[in-house]
């Protein structure tokens, strides 16, 4: 049985379903771009043209609920460099498990749960942010617990059935 969630969490899976093409090169990359001074922004490719990223509902908004969003894919997106992937099955299973289990439902913080977090956990099963360690966040990240959201992976980990069951049902109907 699928579980309930909202039409807008359906439509962002259907989307994601949509535009998600193995056989494109850069699908399941975890990407980058350069946003501004000291901050780079991660998504998964989907294709050659779009990605996925998490980010604030409010644009420019450093802490926010969060959400995921489609984003076109353009030159300024470079594919990040020695990334362990998961094989791009996990990753649609985690893109589409990270709808229920995070969009709008965690928040987003450039220092607490930010778009690198949820990009390497998707792409690599890891939910960790190398630029909080090293733009001197680390410093008041005794414990690491900024670095590493590990109580991330269980969550996700929660959604992963539905994830499947979703991607099944989808294949038998279309």
């Amino acid at each position: 049985m699928l579980q309930n969630i909202s039409n807008t969490e359906d439509a962002l899976i259907e989307e994601i379903l949509k535009r998600w093409q193995p056989r494109s090169i850069r699908c399941g990359r975890l990407v980058q771009r350069f946003d501004s001074v000291l901050h780079w922004h991660y998504s998964v490719a989907l294709s050659d043209a779009s990605a996925i990223g998490w980010g604030p509902e409010r644009s420019g908004s450093p802490s926010d609920r969060g959400r995921l969003a489609i984003e076109k894919l353009g030159d300024n997106f470079h594919d990040a460099l020695k990334v362990p992937y998961l094989d791009r099955s996990a990753i649609l299973t985690n893109l589409i498990a990270s709808v229920p289990a995070f969009h709008e439902q965690w928040n987003y913080g450039v220092q607490g749960w930010n778009c690198e977090h949820w990009a390497r956990l998707v792409t690599t099963g890891q939910p960790i942010s190398y630029q909080i360690k090293h733009q001197g966040f680390g410093i008041f990240d005794l414990f690491g617990t900024l670095y590493n959201r590990g109580e991330a992976i269980a969550h996700l980990n929660g959604h992963r059935d539905y994830a499947t069951q979703r991607i099944r049902a989808i294949a038998d109907n279309g």
